[in-house]
């Protein structure tokens, strides 16, 4: 199936419970080339394979990692920062945010408040169309 068909990744919690051997070792799409994968303004700022953006037909995709550090002054807020910012919505109009742990949940204990806390505002500001996450299952 990979072989044949693109795709992308986002790390979790079982990705880091082992140390994230298993995405920095079987898929290397994104962190092969850290630097060149990154947009232009991203450089720097992007680490892939755990935040990194693309974009495909008409769409940009900002990859967030819930399960690495997200506050204010953290490379990952930054890269989000970055990322949003240097959106551009003529070329791709769909701006769409992904990561694993959900902000909002109707389970009790699996929101993740602080994540919500420090990017929800954030994605808001940047008119961000579409958020996507897993972990409840």
């Amino acid at each position: 199936f990979t072989r044949r068909y693109p795709y992308q990744i986002g790390v979790g919690n079982h990705e880091a419970w082992y140390n994230w051997t298993a995405v920095t070792h079987r898929y290397p799409m994104t962190h092969q080339s850290r630097q060149s994968f990154a947009r232009v303004e991203e450089r720097g700022v992007a680490n892939p394979p755990f935040w990194y953006s693309f974009e495909t037909g008409g769409i940009r995709f900002v990859m967030i990692s819930s399960e690495h550090d997200t506050s204010k002054d953290s490379p990952q807020h930054l890269f989000i920062v970055t990322s949003l910012k240097a959106t551009n919505r003529t070329r791709t109009p769909w701006l769409i945010a992904v990561w694993h742990r959900p902000y909002y949940c109707s389970e009790a204990g699996y929101s993740h408040e602080s994540l919500r806390e420090e990017i929800e505002p954030l994605l808001v500001s940047a008119g961000v169309d579409l958020v996507v996450t897993g972990h409840e299952h």
